[in-house]
């Protein structure tokens, strides 16, 4: 399995930036496998996998200003994992409350 690099706190400073495309480039070059991969390993299929990752993206956007680096609080890694879990399970929640539909028309004449 391959190592990732240790987050640099240089990069999550960048990132507070949304306009740095440069620092946001290379932290989905980073994290985005790690976010598919345990998304894939939880069951979620390719599309829902993608669309997790993204989520979490839009997470870290949102919530990386409030960013405190004291590591007694946990590291920058641990916290994107948390994020992620908790976004895939609740789009399980959510799957489970909303199956989704058979494609079937014939379905509608059912009713």
């Amino acid at each position: 399995m391959q190592e990732t690099p240790e987050t640099r706190a240089s990069l999550l400073v960048r990132i507070r930036d949304p306009l740095d495309e440069r620092a946001w480039a290379e932290f989905a070059l980073i994290y985005e496998p790690l976010m598919y991969r345990l998304a894939r390993r939880q069951g979620l299929q390719d599309a829902d996998s993608r669309d997790l990752t993204q989520h979490v993206l839009m997470a870290v956007a949102a919530r990386v200003e409030r960013w405190d680096p004291d590591r007694s609080k946990g590291s920058f890694r641990g916290r994107l994992f948390r994020v992620s879990r908790n976004l895939i399970v609740n789009l399980m929640i959510h799957q489970r409350r909303h199956p989704p539909g058979s494609g079937d028309e014939r379905a509608a004449d059912l009713e």
